[in-house]
């Protein structure tokens, strides 16, 4: 027996076990989910993530905070505000959820929601990111109050004289606000601590140079939504020739998720508050998911049964090759996480016809061989040798297709097309590996044994030959 067919199987071994403890639904280590660090700070987990469409959701309905005689917001402040809302849904949350507008409304209808009141916390805040002077250091999470004024001015400009401002009412200067930020995110922790990735433009640039310059011994304190969330000497606060700055502070991991999305979204122009959260059902509604689910099942039966009853002992090794594909595509769609949604059902049904074609193809050519009285193992070889090609490339035009939707899909920021593709990659790569890694050395170590090439020889028939 080769070596490599060995080794193939016991890679395919382990990592179909790895597969089934992931699909499971039982508790993992904390150094597991810890390795997750692709997803969401927070988030990360081995869990089922729902899309709107066939999950259980909470509906969130935001509006505007007016008080009365004031002005309601314009279209263009309220098109602003979605799109802050949409950006904070999405770090809040790794499942699809689904953001609209309905008048002088913003409803977000999110699965996989446990707590609604923290999300609609975030969701409402300002998002106000202030650097502010301060003469002394401030605690963090302790509330200020700032103003973008100096003493005796109406507006301030980089030509004034810049001095920390701190009246008898504690009220800081703000030396830059969003409008001075380029980017701002939250960085994952290293050595204990989260940090601040931002970017500053030129102008907020030189209004720091400025006020290190006349402040040397003074302290910059970031602020979120008036609350500190770091103090330093401006002398620590150093950035690069871009603008770009890194400042680590120390916050809890429960806050994390709710920091990121702040950070990471922007300010709100207009205040929200929120007025109902309602639980609701899929948006497909709940007989229609139960009749997903029913006829998925029974799509899948009648494949098992057409490849038992069409091919017998080759097809029950494809049979046995499609359930590796199911597993590994489902481990996969926990692991990412890729929401469960219609859309992506269709993908991964799309990948499993890619993978039973490869498999129909390794059958119908090893019946050829067999029937032209072949040695059993030389068939084999020749079988999956000579439909390797029409496989591989089967599988690279799906994957070109799916990094397309992938790109797109993140391009235009539309979530449907970016899952949809994310899900045909994780589908057409378990495809491959069912069908060539699984596949390949099983029928090797099967059909390798003399005594089993001995049986099969008086029953030719259960290879149809």
């Amino acid at each position: 027996m080769k070596k490599s067919t060995i080794w193939q199987s016991v890679a395919s071994a382990i990592v179909i076990i790895l597969a089934v403890l992931i699909v499971l639904n039982i508790p993992h280590p904390n150094w597991i989910t810890g390795l997750l660090f692709w997803q969401p700070l927070g988030q990360r987990e081995i869990a089922w993530r729902y899309g709107a469409d066939l999950g259980n959701t909470h509906r969130i309905t935001l509006v505007p905070d007016v008080s009365e005689g004031q002005e309601p917001p314009s279209t263009a402040q309220m098109q602003a505000a979605l799109n802050v809302v949409q950006s904070r849904v999405r770090s809040l949350s790794s499942a699809e959820s689904v953001v609209q507008q309905q008048g002088q409304s913003i409803v977000a209808q999110m699965p996989y929601l446990e707590d609604p009141t923290a999300v609609t916390q975030t969701l409402q805040s300002p998002g106000l990111i202030e650097f502010i002077s301060s003469d002394q250091y401030l605690d963090t999470d302790v509330i200020v109050k700032t103003t973008t004024t100096l003493e005796g001015t109406s507006e301030t400009t980089p030509s004034q004289e810049i001095t920390t401002t701190k009246d008898l009412e504690t009220t800081y200067f703000t030396l830059v606000d969003n409008n001075g930020l380029g980017y701002t995110k939250l960085q994952p922790p290293r050595r204990g601590y989260y940090s601040i990735a931002s970017s500053l433009k030129p102008e907020a640039q030189s209004f720091l140079s400025l006020y290190n310059s006349a402040s040397p011994n003074g302290y910059i304190c970031v602020t979120l939504d008036k609350r500190v969330l770091i103090c330093l000497l401006s002398s620590q606060l150093s950035w690069a020739d871009s603008g770009a700055v890194q400042i680590p502070i120390i916050i809890d991991a429960g806050q994390a998720p709710s920091v990121s999305a702040l950070l990471q979204s922007g300010m709100l122009p207009v205040q929200l508050r929120v007025e109902k959260i309602e639980r609701a059902g899929p948006t497909l509604g709940e007989q229609i998911v139960r009749q997903i689910g029913i006829a998925s099942i029974i799509a899948l039966a009648a494949a098992l049964v057409f490849l038992l009853a069409h091919h017998r002992l080759l097809g029950l090794l494809a049979a046995l090759a499609l359930i590796v594909f199911g597993l590994l595509s489902l481990a996969l769609c926990k692991v990412i996480p890729v929401p469960i949604t219609l859309a992506n059902i269709i993908g991964l049904a799309a990948a499993s016809l890619s993978a039973l074609g490869g498999l129909l193809s390794i059958a119908e050519r090893l019946r050829k061989q067999v029937r032209a009285d072949q040695p059993l193992l030389k068939a084999i070889e020749s079988s999956f040798s000579g439909a390797w090609l029409s496989i591989r490339n089967t599988h690279l035009a799906l994957l070109l297709i799916a990094i397309t939707a992938w790109v797109v899909g993140l391009a235009i920021d539309a979530q449907t097309i970016y899952w949809l593709g994310v899900s045909l990659v994780a589908g057409t790569l378990s495809s491959l590996f069912a069908t060539m890694v699984f596949c390949r050395p099983l029928a090797r170590l099967i059909f390798g044994i003399e005594a089993v090439q001995a049986w099969l020889n008086e029953r030719k028939w259960l290879l149809d030959a």
